[in-house]
């Protein structure tokens, strides 16, 4: 009898283990899990991950009136539901995958505060900028009604000053505020000055990820170009990019990434840029493209972990394919750049950069056929292996912006 009761109370124990762990994991499932999808029209929605499964025994259930919205219940290994979602069908979009590199020359909108500094004046040590509350990050748009475009404006309002007071409209955290800054005199050269060091413009190498040749825009990087000090997200006020030239290759090792190192072949553009955001470059081309081919784009549930491609051109060659896996995959909404981890498994790449390098973020990566995502950081301890974006999340960002 003691034996039955202590073999009932270790199955009691094991079965309380296995329902917090059945419901822990349905818990962390429905927070991840996004609530809503896209499809393409006349396919099912499904997941290519095997634990989840969606319910397709019954017909669509149309959300109100539009039928092209329903909902769908996804269940954990087709048997405990987790969440009802939202799926969208759509028609199919096909895009131009590129993995050309390209080089960026844009300018902001106002001017970065990306620094403060104190002046020396017959009263001691004064930094009027901190004084008038401005901070690193912040963006100065106008002094005195006048529209800032270029650090030399700024330079320009503050010496002719006269130590007047200033009022300076910035950006805040997508806020305009209004401050009121008065100049100082330095005794080092006799000039008035605000002690603000600014930056209006960022230079460097990218990856073009896909071209839409519907409207001719483009995509690339797959994640924001920032400020080199502060680390805030330039606004793009006007910008353009160009071809480059390769010339060199530094490769990549644990605790040092590698480059790809080249430098504009003219002053030509190639195209516009019109934003710059958290998950990447966008703009237009000036050239038409929409005779090269095209691949489906890939929704975010038709991303699986296993064998892929990225479509990468090194020293001036033309696009290539090389090897890598797709190790994990993150479906979390609020993930908008680090959607996947990669790793290059491509000797003949491995052998030429020691794996992911800057200069290639914004690389493409297929898939069974469709565009899948975009390379996007590389593993300081680990040159191999790296983040990727999807490219459902770029390209419903430069549909918004083309709109």
């Amino acid at each position: 009898m003691i034996f039955i009761k202590t073999i009932f109370k270790k199955l009691s124990v094991v079965y309380l283990v296995f329902c917090i762990s059945i419901f822990s994991c349905i818990a962390f499932l429905d927070y991840k899990l996004p609530n809503r999808y896209m499809v393409n029209e006349n396919d099912d929605f499904k997941f290519t991950q095997v634990y989840l499964k969606v319910d397709n025994s019954s017909s669509n259930t149309p959300v109100s009136s539009d039928l092209s919205n329903y909902t769908k219940t996804i269940n954990l290994f087709g048997i405990i539901p987790i969440k009802n979602v939202s799926v969208k069908t759509n028609e199919q979009i096909n895009l131009i995958p590129s993995g050309n590199q390209f080089g960026i020359k844009m300018f902001t909108t106002g001017a970065m505060v990306v620094g403060m500094t104190q002046i020396q004046t017959d009263n001691g040590l004064i930094c009027p900028a901190k004084d008038a509350g401005i901070l690193e990050g912040d963006i100065v748009t106008s002094i005195n009604g006048q529209s800032i475009s270029r650090n030399e404006d700024i330079a320009k309002i503050i010496e002719d000053s006269e130590g007047k007071s200033l009022n300076i409209t910035l950006e805040r955290e997508n806020e305009k505020k209004q401050v009121s800054l008065t100049p100082v005199l330095s005794s080092q050269d006799n000039k008035y000055k605000s002690g603000l060091w600014v930056r209006d413009s960022a230079a460097g190498i990218g990856t073009i990820t896909y071209i839409d040749p519907a409207n001719n825009s483009f995509a690339g990087l797959g994640h924001a170009i920032c400020d080199v000090d502060t680390g805030e997200i330039m606004p793009v006020g006007s910008g353009e990019i160009c071809n480059v030239s390769i010339h060199n290759i530094k490769k990549g090792k644990a605790g040092t990434p590698g480059e790809l190192m080249g430098a504009f072949t003219n002053d030509d553009p190639i195209g516009c840029v019109k934003n710059n955001n958290q998950t990447g470059i966008y703009g237009a081309l000036f050239e038409s493209h929409n005779t090269e081919k095209t691949y489906p784009l890939a929704y975010k549930q038709e991303v699986k972990i296993g064998d892929a491609t990225i479509l990468c051109a090194l020293k001036d060659e033309t696009p290539q394919e090389y090897n890598i896996k797709i190790t994990s995959i993150d479906y979390n909404p609020k993930t908008q750049v680090k959607n996947m981890t990669v790793k290059v498994t491509d000797e003949k790449l491995i052998e030429k950069t020691g794996g992911i390098v800057q200069g290639m973020s914004g690389t493409p990566i297929i898939q069974n056929g469709k565009i899948v995502g975009a390379i996007t950081h590389v593993f300081v301890n680990d040159s191999t292996k790296g983040y990727a974006i999807f490219a459902e999340n770029m390209y419903n960002y430069s549909s918004q912006i083309n709109k």
